[in-house]
């Protein structure tokens, strides 16, 4: 019942001799395989699916059994028709089953490999961390297991045991490890062999053991593109700095040459503008005559004003006099008081005071007469003593300049003045 099994075999229990050939296999009449239908994809709220319908029992199971029972060996047909029932089914089956147990194995034997290796790995680390120089005792180095892979990675940075055997000096594990036939060349996760990393601890130095390790790994020192490399980086890196410094010694030379060419102009103007000066002495005595003719122009003006000063005030006596005689006299009584004289005399003094300013006003304003041909030459010197920046602004800027000059005038013309005697003609 279970699996249908009697209904596969009801033909070979049910068979009978006779003259007739036998039913053919059940692998000529059978249908072939339909291929398995993909179960439906579940959706929510849908019914679940009927139980299937339980076997169907057959009344004749019984009598197989029965006749199962007192027959003790098959005979010739009911042998063929097993051996060409389901035959291609138990074909599928086996194979499927050699693979799977294959892969199972395989994955087996990998499972092993790995917890082998990684047990060595563990042990030889504690091997090399424990076997110091300092140490009295000397650890057990592991033996390798089987099937064993000498670049084997024993820590999370890709180190096989050949980098830590480097690393630590140790010359009897790099032996062993090439005698087993380890990549001198391998590399961990960061690009370093195992003649690199000896050179990155100072282990080989104190075990005394460098020499001998370099003369294992020495054939590994391919450090040619390395060092290209770094010289290329080198000198690119003198390049840039020639480079800078080129610029840097250009724009020094730029900035010498500007100043040079500033200081020449500079002392040109300074040699031009001491070709215009006199001497000390000359200038010194021209400086005397022309203080010595300003004194005497500014007298003559003076005493041209005081006798013009005279003439106004004989007039003046003159026609009082006459207005007496005509008058009778005591038309003057109202000057003869002190008061009226003070203020008089005060009247005077300013009067005086503002004489002289006009005075020197107007020796000044001789003074400058006849030098309109001179203008351009007080012009180009006055451009040459105001900075480059300043000399196309010179025009702009003149009148300033004479108001200030004007007024340091007004400053040294007032103090105070002496006031001048009158002397009767």
């Amino acid at each position: 019942m279970r699996n249908q099994i009697y209904e596969r075999l009801r033909p070979i229990f049910e068979y009978q001799p006779g003259s007739e050939s036998p039913p053919p296999a059940p692998r000529h009449t059978s249908k072939p395989k339909a291929p398995k239908a993909k179960p439906a994809v579940p959706t929510w709220g849908s019914a679940p699916p009927p139980p299937p319908p339980p076997p169907v029992v057959q009344e004749e199971f019984e009598n197989a059994d029965v006749a199962m029972q007192e027959a003790d060996t098959p005979d010739n047909l009911t042998v063929a028709s097993a051996s060409y029932m389901a035959e291609d089914d138990r074909y599928d089956t086996s194979q499927y089953s050699t693979q799977k147990k294959r892969k199972r194995e395989e994955m087996m034997i990998q499972n092993v490999t790995e917890q082998q290796h990684s047990m060595y790995g563990d042990e030889l680390l504690d091997y090399f961390l424990l076997n110091r120089p300092e140490s009295d005792r000397a650890a057990f180095r592991p033996d390798p297991p089987t099937n064993f892979q000498p670049d084997w990675p024993i820590d999370t940075d890709g180190h096989t045991a050949l980098h830590w055997a480097a690393a630590m000096g140790d010359v009897e594990v790099i032996k062993q490890l090439k005698r087993f036939g380890a990549n001198l060349y391998a590399q961990n996760t960061r690009g370093e062999t195992p003649f690199m990393r000896a050179v990155a601890f100072t282990n080989c130095f104190e075990r005394q053991t460098f020499p001998q390790v370099l003369k294992e790994l020495f054939g590994t020192s391919r450090i040619t593109s390395l060092v290209l490399q770094k010289f290329q980086d080198l000198a690119g890196s003198y390049d840039n700095e020639f480079k800078e410094k080129d610029a840097a010694e250009k724009e020094a030379q730029r900035i010498l040459f500007k100043t040079q060419e500033d200081l020449t102009n500079l002392r040109d103007s300074v040699a031009d503008l001491e070709s215009r000066l006199e001497a000390d002495e000359a200038a010194a005595k021209t400086a005397a005559d022309a203080a010595a003719a300003r004194q005497k122009v500014l007298a003559y003006v003076t005493h041209q004003n005081r006798i013009a000063v005279q003439e106004s005030v004989e007039q003046e006596l003159l026609m009082m006099v006459n207005g007496n005689g005509t008058n009778g006299g005591g038309g003057d009584q109202d000057f003869d008081t002190y008061d009226d004289r003070l203020h008089l005399a005060v009247e005077l003094q300013s009067i005086l005071r503002e004489q002289r300013a006009a005075e020197a006003e107007y020796v000044e304003a001789r003074g400058m007469l006849g030098t309109g041909e001179k203008i351009d030459k007080y012009r180009h010197l006055l451009r040459s003593c105001l900075p480059p920046e300043d000399q196309e602004m010179l025009d702009e800027n003149l009148e300033d300049m004479i108001k200030m000059m004007e007024d340091e005038a007004e400053v040294i013309g007032s103090r105070p003045v002496e006031p001048m005697g009158i002397t009767a003609m």
